[in-house]
């Protein structure tokens, strides 16, 4: 592990990845998110970003294309996405989500 890195489990998968101590963005960061159909049967999550969020998530992903991006609610890692290219004002979670867990995710990007 890299000095500066801490380990934490994804949440119901109980997978290890290793963390950044300094949040990118927070919820404040979010203007919004939301649980949609993906056109596929399954579920997504649509986050638009603020301005301010926009320009610190562009950065970060563009400098980190390929490795992935802890979601953090409470203290624990909701979801860690591969980062597929940069980031700025708006993306798209895609996953093996059910209804219920984009719509948890979505809420808890929202820091609902």
């Amino acid at each position: 592990m890299s000095d500066g890195l801490v380990e934490q489990a994804v949440a119901d998968s109980g997978e290890k990845i290793y963390l950044h101590k300094e949040a990118i963005i927070t919820a404040d960061d979010i203007d919004d998110a939301n649980a949609t159909q993906d056109g596929r049967g399954g579920y997504q999550v649509n986050v638009r970003f603020s301005a301010d969020g926009a320009r610190k998530m562009e950065k970060a992903t563009g400098e980190n294309i390929s490795k992935r991006l802890a979601i953090i609610f409470d203290g624990k890692v909701r979801s860690a996405p591969t980062i597929q290219s940069p980031i700025s004002s708006a993306c798209n979670i895609t996953g093996a989500f059910t209804r219920e867990s984009a719509e948890d995710l979505a809420k808890a990007l929202r820091g609902d």
